[in-house]
């Protein structure tokens, strides 16, 4: 999953620079170059440009690239960024776009591309083919509004604190951002000491992981720390052209993914029941899923007491009708969006080779993930997060291409789908790391709506649905970011994830 970049980048938005470098027809032209590193180990790069206007009534323009290279499984992934904001004098956000791609050995594996244009008081917002209108940004969004309201409140000799929107070209959204001014500090430098005031930025959807920067009198952001969930934190300094682009190496970060288990589980795909008391640092808004085959107990210290119940997860709906008749809207999860294609001429005629003559629900979910299962014959940790046609057509990828592929061809099939992100157990050795006991590992499955109010889960990664599938986060995929999305709730309590007991009621041969 793509989880580590969508954390990096997220703090990268708020790296914003200042000093003047070069004049164009533009008017003034402000660049920053950052090295980005973890440890002493550099990963990758930042390049930004901020284009001020030669009159007033032209946009503000503001670009970046981010390249980052990580570590998944052994295999280095390199993920490519690049985004375009233009914004009015009020820093109102007027359009932008956003386009991702992940290479493996220089071979282009996934590609997304987002554009928004705001037009009679709406934000058109384009993203892979598919359309959708949204509320337009705030005003003052923008990130060279956003500049100037720190340049203004840095008048204030006292440390403060002070709020303010923060458009997320990769979210497609405006987020509430707490700024805090410190106080200016000597920091050591590559080049030596240099007096820089502390700046800590912490957004509402990143509550317990704020980055720091240190920026001059100018405004210019000359080191900035990004708080990482599952590696740490990683740096971008100030430098020139030629040490940004220096060649970086991959962080291998798959391995800190991992949870351990308290008990070894024998036979995980054949478990039907379990009990695990789990806990994380619980922030208030981000928890465990609960629902049919789940439930979740608050136990005295803190702790979550999580059981898993396959049969009653499977069995959920028998004899309450056909699917068709929903006791709530389910368009989001029938339509076709950027990662779910099920529109396409070849997800439908997956789909119908898929399910062949089946008319019955239930079977033709299970038809459905035993056929992914079959036709995704490289089963490999390249494809970083691809969408559901990219997977049908490369035929390889690991949990999150497998959940698209089924979601799409359910879809495809007018069966509504969701995406669940959680744990589940893989026994000893995953990504390199021994552990007597096994670990458990992120995860990606899909739910299929067999009947009303009956979410049938399905595994089509692991070949099907046990009780070491602990569900975090669930998302139908239809938001202008989905994969942001459905990922940044799991980041705020990874790092602190323990399964801490664990009581198995394994099947008798």
């Amino acid at each position: 999953m793509d989880m580590i970049r969508t954390v990096v980048a997220a703090g990268l938005v708020a790296t914003v620079t200042a000093g003047k470098t070069a004049e164009t027809t533009m008017g003034e032209t402000r660049e920053f170059w950052g090295a980005i590193t973890f440890g002493d180990q550099k990963i990758g790069h930042l390049h930004q440009r901020f284009a001020e206007p030669s009159r007033a009534n032209l946009p503000h323009v503001s670009e970046w690239e981010t390249r980052l290279v990580l570590g998944r499984g052994g295999t280095p992934l390199e993920m490519c960024e690049s985004v375009s904001v233009r914004e009015d004098a009020e820093g109102g956000v007027q359009a932008f776009t956003y386009e991702l791609r992940s290479f493996v050995g220089g071979e282009e594996k996934t590609t997304m591309c987002t554009s928004g244009t705001v037009r009679d008081g709406v934000l058109i917002v384009t993203s892979n083919g598919y359309t959708q209108e949204i509320p337009p940004p705030a005003p003052g969004s923008g990130p060279q509004a956003q500049h100037r309201r720190l340049m203004a409140e840095r008048q204030s000799a006292q440390p403060h604190t002070y709020e303010e929107l923060t458009f997320m070209p990769e979210m497609v959204r405006c987020i509430k951002t707490r700024v805090a001014l410190g106080d200016w500090e000597d920091v050591r430098l590559h080049a030596g000491t240099a007096r820089l005031q502390r700046v800590t930025r912490t957004m509402e959807i990143r509550p317990l992981h704020p980055d720091t920067q240190w920026v001059n009198e100018d405004g210019v952001v000359v080191l900035a720390e990004i708080d990482v969930p599952m590696l740490g934190k990683a740096e971008i300094r100030s430098c020139d052209r030629e040490t940004a682009l220096m060649p970086s190496s991959p962080v291998e970060f798959m391995a800190s993914t991992v949870v351990p288990s308290p008990v070894p589980i024998q036979a995980p795909r054949q478990l039907k029941r379990a009990q695990y008391v789990v806990h994380y640092a619980d922030d208030g808004k981000h928890g465990l899923c609960e629902g049919q085959g789940q439930t979740i107990e608050r136990l005295p210290d803190g702790a979550v007491s999580v059981t898993i119940d396959v049969d009653e997860a499977v069995r959920a709906g028998e004899g309450k009708g056909e699917v068709g008749h929903p006791q709530t809207d389910l368009g989001a999860y029938l339509r076709p969006s950027t990662y779910i294609e099920s529109d396409d001429p070849l997800i439908q005629e997956m789909a119908a080779e898929a399910v062949g003559a089946s008319e019955d629900v239930r079977e033709i979910a299970y038809r459905i993930e035993a056929y992914v299962r079959s036709k995704i014959v490289s089963k490999t940790l390249d494809m970083g997060f691809a969408t559901a046609l990219e997977t049908a057509r490369a035929l390889r990828g690991d949990c999150s291409e497998h959940g698209v592929l089924v979601a799409a061809l359910a879809r495809a099939k007018s069966i509504p789908s969701r995406l669940v992100v959680g744990i589940a157990y893989v026994g000893d050795g995953a990504f390199g790391v021994r552990h007597p006991s096994g670990v458990f590992v992120f995860h990606v499955w899909t739910e299929l709506l067999v009947a009303p109010d009956a979410w049938l889960p399905v595994d089509a990664a692991l070949g099907g649905f046990d009780a070491t599938h602990i569900a975090l986060t669930k998302s139908p995929m239809d938001t202008p970011s989905p994969v942001t999305d459905l990922c940044l709730p799991v980041l705020e309590i990874v790092d602190s994830l323990q399964i801490r007991q664990a009581s198995v009621e394994e099947e008798k041969n």
